[in-house]
């Protein structure tokens, strides 16, 4: 994304990039170097835009939406620091922090450190690299469900493509089969999305039944910092997952369609994040999230791009209202609310 954004400057596209990057994607203009910007980003979202912003399949991945790309490829237009000199910056920190680690230990017990670090680094590549290929069939399978759904809209079956996800299986196959125009499909369609709208707010509870305890085994083999009590209303304690301390607008979003709510600085208050949630890092200042741990996806893009994040709150999204002040203390896996806003639950 930042070589997409350099290509931009060298083209003399930035301009439109920052101005309106739509029109870049729509085909409207078909200048040279407008052609050859967009046949590079079509180039990327090939290769990376099958990521997933939920297993369900009528969201689109980055494929077919790809605002979160655009809007890093203007972060880094706006100025946001090289990855290049970041992950520069950061190799040669874990290379001092390694050579300090070895420094208090002998030869023998250095040698074993070096290879169970690099047992860990590879786990922890492959962690991400089975999360990057499990939306692999995403993409295609969510276009052909609209390509169907395109067609029983020409066949007056539906109302609209994106209706095609309201449907069972039987019923789709019923419309599919059936030859002669179809009706009867725009009631359970409706019904079923204002059923999903009435649930959209609903907070599932980590463990059932609430009153509930995770045995002693559970804990200790898969702790649960979400399980946490919070100290007061203006603390959140969960696992200080990615390094430093930041103070910044609370941005509180709930799905990747809420994205363009978001701007450049502010700290992205989430249940949790996905690969498709990867362009936003470029423009957030920090990370608190419902769920997750040390090896949690959004934990690793963290630490990657150097941004502190502090997972496993277990409410941060009830507690944290949008739009207010919080400092996020990712070293010691602290959120401070800084104001009287505060929500108890």
């Amino acid at each position: 994304m930042f070589d997409l954004a350099q290509m931009a400057q060298q083209l003399g596209l930035a301009d439109l990039v920052l101005g309106d990057a739509g029109q870049l994607l729509s085909g409207a203009e078909n200048r040279a170097e407008i052609h050859t910007w967009r046949a590079a980003l079509a180039a990327h979202l090939e290769r990376f835009g099958h990521q997933l912003a939920s297993f369900d399949l009528c969201l689109p991945t980055l494929a077919d939406d790809p605002r979160p790309v655009l809007t890093a490829i203007q972060t880094y237009l706006n100025g946001k620091e090289s990855p290049y000199i970041r992950q520069r910056r950061m190799q040669a920190e874990g290379e001092a922090a390694l050579a300090d680690v070895e420094s208090y230990l002998s030869e023998h017990n250095a040698q074993k450190f070096r290879q169970l670090l690099s047992t860990a680094q590879q786990a922890g590549r492959a962690r991400e690299d089975a999360l990057f290929d499990v939306g692999l069939a995403w993409t295609p399978l969510h276009r052909m469900a609209l390509e169907l759904g395109r067609r029983l809209v020409q066949r007056g079956a539906l109302a609209q493509p994106e209706d095609i996800f309201w449907l069972y299986l039987d019923e789709i196959g019923a419309a599919c089969k059936n030859l002669n125009p179809l009706a009867g499909l725009a009631g359970p369609v409706a019904a079923r999305q204002a059923q999903n709208q009435l649930w959209t707010g609903a907070q599932p509870p980590y463990l059932l039944p609430l009153d509930s305890r995770p045995a002693f085994w559970w804990k200790w083999v898969f702790p649960t910092p979400e399980l946490n009590r919070q100290p007061d209303a203006h603390t959140l304690v969960g696992l200080g997952v990615s390094p430093g301390k930041v103070t910044g607008v609370a941005r509180v979003i709930r799905s990747l369609d809420q994205a363009p709510r978001l701007h450049a600085g502010e700290i992205l208050v989430t249940r949790s994040t996905t690969p498709a949630w990867t362009p936003l890092f470029a423009q957030i200042g920090g990370l608190v999230t419902d769920l997750g741990g040390p090896l949690a996806h959004g934990s690793i893009v963290a630490r990657e791009y150097g941004i502190p994040a502090v997972m496993g709150t277990g409410s941060a999204t009830q507690r944290i209202l949008d739009g207010v002040t919080i400092t996020v203390d990712g070293t010691l896996g602290k959120v401070i609310i800084n104001t009287n806003k505060v929500v108890e639950i």
